[in-house]
Formats: structure tokens, sequence, C-alpha cells
């Protein structure tokens, strides 16, 4: 949310308005890769495996919540506390679903079930 902010403030010192027109599609794009990248050098830090996959996940879906449903309100004070909250949902969320379907829950699948049995 700061980088949206940053990014407004930004294009309205340099072009005198808060619209950066068709650049605004760059800056988004921008702020969601930063976003996915900060995402995934987290959860490496926190020991989780396929952390580019997990953190895509989970920022994707903060973004379509986001432009779905929250978008007439999101410049409200209101949004501070629920962004980060729903970030935490779909991050967990993603998790869930990277632990049972990813590459790991495969092979624990493998190791459970032999050829011989499926």
């Amino acid at each position: 949310m700061l980088l949206v902010i940053l990014a407004q403030v930004l294009t309205e010192a340099i072009r005198g308005t808060d619209n950066a027109g068709a650049a605004g599609i760059f800056l988004v794009i921008g702020i969601i890769a930063l976003s996915v990248a900060v995402g995934a050098a987290v959860l490496r830090a926190w020991g989780q495996t396929e952390t580019l996959s997990m953190s895509f996940l989970g920022v994707g879906l903060v973004v379509v919540v986001v432009m779905l449903f929250l978008l007439p309100v999101i410049f409200s004070w209101v949004m501070i506390p629920v962004v980060p909250v729903l970030g935490a949902g779909t991050f967990a969320l993603s998790w869930w679903v990277s632990n049972r379907m990813g590459p790991e829950a495969n092979r624990i699948n493998d190791e459970r079930w032999p050829e011989t049995h499926r």
C-alpha cells in the first residue's frame, strides 16, 4: 500500500496530476513484481520451499480480491489493517495449497503409495 501511495506522489510530482496515464500499468506491474520478490525472500528466510510460487499465489490472490471487491474503498483509512490481514490469509492459503499440491506433497504420496498399490 505504501508503494502505491509513493507511486501516486511521484506521479503527481512529475506529471502534475495523480493520474499516471499509460505508464500506470507499468507502475502496477512493478509494484506487484516487487511484492512477489519480497514475499519470496521472507518465505525463504523462514525456511519454506517453493517460495516464488507461494508468494506469487499469495500476492495474486490479494490483487484479485482487491480488484473485485475493495477497489471503491481502497484509499479509505479502513483499508490500512484490511490489506495486511487479507495478505496474511492469502499467504496462509497459498502455503496450504503448496504443501498439499507441490512437489514435496507428491514425494510424500509416492512414498506412502508405491506403484503396486495405485
